[in-house]
C-alpha cells in the first residue's frame, strides 16, 4: 500500500522501487489511491496506514516510536475493534500513552 501514485517516479522512498519490481514479478499487487504521477506528502501516511489496517483481520506491531505512523494504525485498529498483536515493549508504551487495547 502506497502514500503515492503508481509510476516508478512516485514510489518513495526511491530505494524500494526495485522491491516493488520483485513483488509485481511474482504476482503480488502494489496498490495505491493516489493517481499516476501523485508524489507523497507527509499527511498521505496516516490516510495510507487507515486503509492498511482496513485491509487486515489482524494487526502484527513489533516496533512503535512516540510519533509513529505505527500507532496511527494501532488506533485506527482500535476504533474499528480490530485485533492487534505487539511485542510487550510497544504495548507497555501504548498502554503508558493511555490508548485502550483489546486483545
Amino acid at each position: 500500500m502506497l502514500a503515492n501514485g503508481l509510476a516508478s517516479g512516485d514510489i518513495y522512498p526511491k530505494e524500494n522501487l526495485n522491491l516493488v519490481n520483485d513483488i509485481i514479478e511474482n504476482g503480488g499487487a502494489i496498490v495505491s489511491e493516489y493517481m499516476v504521477g501523485v508524489k507523497s506528502k507527509k499527511y498521505y501516511f496516516p490516510i495510507r496506514n487507515r486503509i492498511v489496517s482496513g485491509l487486515a483481520d489482524k494487526v502484527l506491531v513489533v516496533e512503535a516510536g512516540e510519533k509513529s505512523g505505527t500507532l496511527i494504525t494501532v488506533r485506527t485498529c482500535i476504533r474499528a475493534r480490530k485485533r492487534y498483536i505487539c511485542s510487550a515493549s510497544v504495548c507497555l508504551f501504548i498502554q503508558l500513552q493511555k490508548v485502550r487495547i483489546y486483545l
